[in-house]
């Protein structure tokens, strides 16, 4: 399986002895790169009118806890006026009216922006220009979208959380994902802290070193 959290979730749900279980990480698509400046430049242009942007890459349903932080979007802008935009990368998938609601009464509702389904040729240049990803997932075995933004020397704020932290260590920002305001503060300080910003981005480097295809 792909993180020590999952391998000792099967073993407790199954009755099974932790030596019949082993642990093989995930590895990054070679297309997750960093980009130059006037590209990210480009990128912002096209989506999210010229302006910096948080960023969401994966389908949307209630384990990935998005009402949350569209709340948590919603209480950052509030406190900082800042122009940053919220981009969200992923199909709608299933029960996804709590989502919908949670929108519709975003005060910021114009600074949210739904791409839908982001083509595999797009979506790593998406990663690689935003301000910092956003994976505050309530329950995920592996979490690649951490490894992707590591790849592109993106920061990456993330839930403290089932296998999140594992994956993390200390290359990203840890927040409460039950915590709307947990989250607000861990956007506001990657907004408003740029040289933490950088080191994460600096960990992360080292960091994605520990996952390979090998």
């Amino acid at each position: 399986t792909v993180s020590e959290y999952v391998r000792h979730d099967i073993a407790q749900t199954l009755g099974l002895g932790l030596d019949k279980i082993s642990v093989a990480y995930n590895g990054c698509r070679e297309t997750f790169v960093p980009i130059q400046e006037i590209e990210k430049q480009e990128v912002r242009r096209q989506f999210s009118n010229g302006q910096a942007y948080f960023f969401y890459t994966g389908a949307i349903h209630p384990r990935k806890n998005i009402p949350r932080l569209l709340r948590a979007f919603d209480i950052f802008k509030k406190r900082t006026a800042s122009p940053v935009k919220l981009l969200l990368a992923g199909r709608l998938a299933w029960q996804t009216d709590e989502v919908t609601a949670a929108l519709e009464q975003a005060t910021y509702r114009s600074d949210i922006h739904l791409l839908g389904y982001v083509p595999e040729e797009i979506l790593p240049k998406l990663m690689a220009a935003a301000l910092a990803l956003t994976y505050v997932s309530l329950s995920e075995g592996f979490g690649l979208p951490m490894l992707e933004a590591m790849h592109t020397d993106t920061p990456v704020l993330a839930a403290n959380a089932t296998c999140l932290p594992e994956i993390a260590g200390n290359a990203a920002l840890l927040v409460d994902p039950l915590s709307e305001v947990s989250m607000a503060a861990g956007l506001e300080k990657l907004w408003t802290d740029p040289d933490f910003a950088q080191q994460l981005v600096v960990r992360g480097r080292v960091r994605r070193e520990r996952f390979s295809w090998d």
